[in-house]
């Protein structure tokens, strides 16, 4: 059987806004909660949780004149095998809880979104470099416009 397979990537560009959610408090729901959650749908292959890096925050930033306010601090990556799964009726990825637990203590049971800012993007892979073996193998042969055969 041929199926369109549209692998690809969300990012999530995160930073704390609430004065109660601090960076740690952030990168502890992701990693404690979010992550794991997000690893157990049977979508996502793969997810991480990246920081903005020392260089990027101080040297480059001074250079240009820019401080660090406003700026996000966290990017978190999830790998899709086919962003097609998103729009499935039973894609559990949108009924994530997103709410957090009593571990947060003032912030129990408030919703991440009141606590903090996120902006995003889905990403469609575009092209594959022509290598053998690696993830893009267990999909079978794809030709240019991403038509896979298993």
């Amino acid at each position: 059987m041929t199926s369109i397979f549209r692998p690809g990537i969300i990012l999530v560009r995160s930073r704390p806004v609430a004065a109660s959610f601090s960076h740690e408090d952030l990168a502890q729901w992701y990693l404690s909660k979010h992550i794991p959650d997000v690893l157990a749908t049977r979508g996502v292959v793969e997810a991480g949780l990246h920081q903005l890096n020392d260089i990027s925050r101080s040297r480059l930033n001074t250079a240009a004149g820019l401080n660090d306010e406003g700026r996000f601090s966290y990017l978190a990556v999830y790998r899709l095998w086919d962003l097609n799964w998103l729009h499935e009726p039973d894609c559990e990825f949108w009924k994530l809880p997103l709410v957090l637990g009593t571990e947060a203590g003032i912030n129990a049971g408030r919703s991440v979104f009141e606590l903090a800012e996120f902006d995003t993007s889905l990403w469609e892979l575009f092209s594959r470099p022509p290598v053998t073996g690696g993830v893009y193998q267990l999909l079978g042969e794809c030709n240019a416009i991403g038509v896979c055969c298993g």
